[in-house]
């Protein structure tokens, strides 16, 4: 394996996440995929919090997407 900083080879971080070189602490690509999806999760929870769809839709708070848009009136007006 390659340190992520200095590019010199520091074999397996199983051991050691420290490279001897330049001190840059490595990560395992499991590691970083596992908090991208936490990061996303805990957005998508607090994303528009404390704001009613109606509200939402007409502040304009939601993602520029005309899919997102239609299916947030669909909702709506469904609503009794």
């Amino acid at each position: 394996m390659f340190c992520l900083n200095c590019a010199k080879q520091i074999g397996d971080i199983t051991k050691n996440r420290i490279c001897p070189y330049c001190g840059y602490e490595q990560y395992k690509l499991e590691d970083v995929q596992a908090g991208i999806e936490y990061a996303k999760r805990k957005s998508k929870e607090n994303r528009n919090r404390g704001f009613s769809e109606k509200e939402i839709l007409a502040l304009g708070l939601y993602p520029k997407d005309e899919a997102y848009k239609m299916s947030l009136i669909s909702r709506i007006l469904g609503k009794r």
